[in-house]
């Protein structure tokens, strides 16, 4: 891993083969132990906001995402590299309420290296979360928000 500065556009869109890696993740962690990742969100002046809390266990919390299919802001507060592919490959977030331009269709993987909140929004003309996350992404069926159990794909 290498902490890189982020680029200037902030989270690129991430190619078909990135994508590809992340779901692949995904499917062997899904067979690990899951940790409960606390999720808020609500939708507000058109605005929808969707804040997760990703807690540090042991030498860190690995989560996947869902592929987001919209350009969307993300406020990171805590210690996470970000997966996003090539050309770019991991990129090192830190510190609190760092500003990430985050381009459409991504779907990324997340090692915390310390607690971190991740917020995403984008504006929207959804009155509930629902209809909000069947707008940002067509796996509502993985959400944390949608699943019995409510924890996300990561492993402590």
């Amino acid at each position: 891993m290498r902490d890189v500065t982020l680029p200037a556009r902030g989270i690129p869109p991430m190619l078909p083969e990135a994508i590809d890696i992340v779901r692949a993740l995904e499917t062997d962690r899904m067979k690990q132990p899951q940790v409960t990742i606390e999720i808020d969100q609500y939708v507000h002046a058109g605005i929808y906001y969707r804040t997760m809390f990703v807690p540090h266990i042991g030498r860190g919390t690995l989560i996947t995402g869902v592929e987001v299919k919209l350009a969307t802001g993300l406020i990171i507060s805590g210690d996470v590299t970000v997966f996003v592919g090539p050309p770019v490959g991991e990129i090192r977030v830190t510190g609190t309420n760092r500003l990430v331009q985050a381009g459409a269709g991504r779907k990324q993987a997340f090692a915390t290296h310390a607690d971190t909140y991740v917020t995403m929004t984008f504006p929207t003309r959804a009155t509930t979360t629902e209809q909000a996350e069947r707008e940002f992404t067509d796996e509502v069926d993985l959400l944390t928000t949608r699943r019995e159990n409510r924890g996300l794909k990561c492993l402590a």
